[in-house]
């Protein structure tokens, strides 16, 4: 039982673009995380591009609001 949650938990792609952001070592671009995830999630979001890198941009701007991560500018990078 609490193998199908954590299963179902590890597959959502808020848990999957979360986990890669936060996993981050540096200043990362929203494009690297775009190429991390993109081959696990994009047929998540109807094989759009497009799609995926807006919500990757949406998670971003969500962690960097409540202070996870911080932007540049150019790069982010996940706080201590």
């Amino acid at each position: 039982m609490i193998n199908d949650i954590m299963d179902e938990i590890e597959s959502n792609p808020n848990y999957i673009v979360s986990n890669e952001i936060l996993e981050q070592k540096g200043m990362f671009t929203l494009d690297d995380i775009f190429k991390k995830v993109k081959n696990r999630l994009l047929d998540r979001f109807q094989n759009s591009n497009d799609n995926l890198l807006m919500f990757i941009r949406e998670k971003i701007i969500t962690l960097c609001e409540v202070k996870l991560v911080s932007d540049t500018g150019l790069y982010f990078y996940v706080n201590d």
